[in-house]
């Protein structure tokens, strides 16, 4: 990510989206603040596409045979379009444990096919023409600041917000931003003594997707939070951020309403 050390700025961190079963108006109002802030970056922590039908819950169902894998494809294509019109600067991008489905389906049911480039996750999604990077799975954002998914076998999942990427930041001995858990928050733990404390953060940024379009939330209840993310960063200081959503996508930043796609003032 190319910017300008002597200046602060601002990394944007996206959630899970799970298309199709995004919630259209996050997309939209995350869009129009990309537009209207102007960040330095953005980074997706992964599970962009749901990818059903290659899922291991659903080999032998309906579901696998349903297809529409195509149809997610070009779904999440036009959301990338979307975000790209309104944010021309670095795009990260995470692999998640669903947009790895398609790999890991051919590898164990077609594996004749499974080394083809054409089935690469970064080529279905045209990430070239997007000028979108594919990151490691542990990265770099900002000093002292890593960014991951979450799913990492070594990371301890945890029902708290923020617990699991505190979690991650033990192990790891760097402030961790992450997704995967659905959940949204910032929580810490300080080490040291006589007063020279070093503390240590675990940030969740939650997700992005419509709950009324996930099937198997049978009752429509899930511990999840919608949210996205922020990092301010000037020199070696980094001001972790999370803005929580509305259930229609909407928030509020800097004394704007990003509602449908649009933005206003708040009234007083």
């Amino acid at each position: 990510m190319k910017h300008d050390a002597k200046n602060p700025y601002t990394v944007v961190l996206i959630p899970d989206t799970h298309v199709p079963e995004h919630h259209t108006n996050a997309v939209k109002n995350i869009g129009a603040f990309l537009k209207e802030t102007k960040p330095a970056g953005v980074v997706h922590t992964g599970d962009f596409l749901n990818l059903d039908a290659p899922s291991r819950w659903s080999k032998g169902t309906i579901n696998e045979f349903a297809g529409g894998v195509h149809e997610e494809r070009e779904a999440g294509k036009r959301v990338l379009d979307f975000w790209r019109s309104n944010h021309d600067g670095y795009f990260g991008f995470h692999l998640g444990n669903h947009d790895i489905r398609i790999s890991a389906y051919l590898q164990k049911y077609a594996p004749a096919v499974a080394g083809m480039p054409e089935w690469e996750y970064d080529r279905l999604l045209d990430f070239d023409s997007f000028g979108i990077e594919v990151r490691d799975s542990i990265h770099k954002v900002a000093p002292g600041w890593v960014t991951t998914h979450g799913d990492n076998k070594e990371i301890r999942m945890a029902q708290e917000a923020g617990r699991t990427a505190l979690n991650a930041a033990t192990v790891y001995g760097k402030n961790v931003v992450c997704g995967h858990t659905h959940r949204a928050g910032i929580t810490g733990k300080s080490h040291g003594y006589a007063g020279a404390m070093i503390p240590r953060w675990g940030m969740e940024i939650g997700h992005i997707t419509d709950m009324r379009k996930v099937a198997y939330l049978s009752t429509g209840y899930a511990n999840w939070q919608m949210a996205f993310g922020l990092l301010h960063i000037s020199g070696n200081r980094v001001q972790p951020e999370v803005i929580f959503m509305a259930n229609d996508g909407s928030f509020l930043y800097g004394g704007m309403r990003f509602e449908n796609g649009k933005i206003g003032k708040v009234s007083k």
